[in-house]
């Protein structure tokens, strides 16, 4: 499980699916706001 916590969240989110696009579907990729932070939680299916 990887997590971003910074202001790039969804350039990460935007870069990990087309990664789990490529990988056809192994990632988890979840993403959210705790308070004022963004987070990007990505788990590997493999």
């Amino acid at each position: 499980m990887i997590k971003y916590w910074t202001d790039d969240a969804w350039e990460e989110f935007e870069y990990w699916t087309e990664q789990d696009t490529k990988d056809r579907g192994k990632y988890e990729i979840r993403i959210f706001t705790r308070g004022t932070k963004t987070c990007l939680d990505l788990s590997s299916q493999v």
